[in-house]
């Protein structure tokens, strides 16, 4: 895959991972068993981002801090218990510590995050 390739947003795989993390596989009916529709998966993915709302995980006041660690992994905090990994590099990289609600692309075996991938983790 070409680093110019914006085709590595991958909405329908994303909404499978999310049903995986069973976060949102109760949404409509079918959508437990086949692949959303890229509606679905952006009405799913803002509502899993109100639910984290909701539960306090992040709030308005909170800002981002952004960093780029090893590996070229671009990191933005956002609150303690949230953060958004982007892979820029081309190795897959350890994600931060926590349970990943999404993913643009599966993980790798290992649980690493594969090159032009994006993931949100949730901290304990």
């Amino acid at each position: 895959m070409r680093a110019d390739d914006a085709s590595w947003l991958r909405p329908v795989e994303w909404m499978v991972l999310l049903k995986s993390s069973s976060f949102l596989c109760h949404r409509r009916s079918g959508c437990a068993v086949e692949p959303c529709a890229v509606g679905d998966f952006q009405v799913g993915v803002l509502e899993l981002r109100r639910r984290l709302w909701d539960q306090g995980v992040f709030t308005a006041d909170d800002g981002g801090a952004w960093r780029v660690e090893a590996g070229n992994l671009l990191i933005c905090e956002r609150g303690p218990r949230f953060v958004v990994a982007v892979a820029m590099g081309t190795e897959p990289v350890l994600l931060p510590a926590g349970t990943v609600l999404l993913s643009a692309a599966p993980l790798a075996e290992d649980g690493r995050l594969q090159p032009n991938n994006a993931a949100w983790v949730l901290r304990g």
